[in-house]
């Protein structure tokens, strides 16, 4: 996963809502510098790190993963038509 904003040169050129080419020169807008990327970082709580190591003791991932094959996705069609 990835995230990106605007950079303050791209912030600055809407706030002014003028999109000319002149604007674009003068702030050095181009596509590699009208975005940034933002790091991401996800993190579980306890309490889900808990449920997930006691749900692997029930539910081998071997087994787990056959619903994510391809295999199974014209079954779930049929299932929900």
């Amino acid at each position: 996963m990835k995230a990106y904003r605007l950079t303050p040169q791209a912030i600055k050129m809407f706030k002014e809502n003028d999109f000319s080419p002149e604007i674009l020169r003068s702030l050095k807008i181009g596509y590699e510098t009208l975005l940034m990327e933002v790091p991401i970082v996800i993190k579980n709580s306890s309490l889900t790190n808990i449920l997930l190591s006691e749900l692997t003791e029930y539910v081998p991932p071997q087994e787990g993963s056959g619903f994510l094959d391809l295999g199974t996705a014209y079954v779930l069609l049929l299932i929900l038509f």
